[in-house]
């Protein structure tokens, strides 16, 4: 699961997220298995030329994609709070990489 959805199976592990019965022994993150189920549905849609549809998945798609940015907010956040210094110049990764999610 490389490529553009790895964030997902990155935070499933945090957030209980991996598998179908969420447990982590899958490795498989459930917002990953929506997303690609997804695509297929999308590309059933444009051979079929159904416009209104493919619009549709696109949309479902870009809501399924959120999941995991969300989550690594969650998880830079809960580094930062956890930390006995959560100043920005001590936790400098964090901050970033929190805001390059947000």
């Amino acid at each position: 699961q490389d490529g553009p959805n790895y964030l997902g199976l990155q935070r499933c592990t945090n957030y209980l997220t991996c598998g179908f019965n969420y447990v982590n022994d899958d490795n498989i993150a459930i917002a990953n298995t929506k997303i690609l189920n997804l695509f297929q549905v999308g590309q059933a849609a444009i051979r079929t030329g159904d416009i209104i549809g493919t619009k549709g998945i696109i949309k479902l798609i870009q809501t399924a994609q959120i999941i995991p940015y969300i989550q690594a907010v969650g998880r830079n956040a809960w580094k930062i709070s956890d930390k006995s210094d959560p100043t920005l110049a001590a936790n400098n990764k964090e901050y970033a990489e929190g805001a390059a999610f947000a």
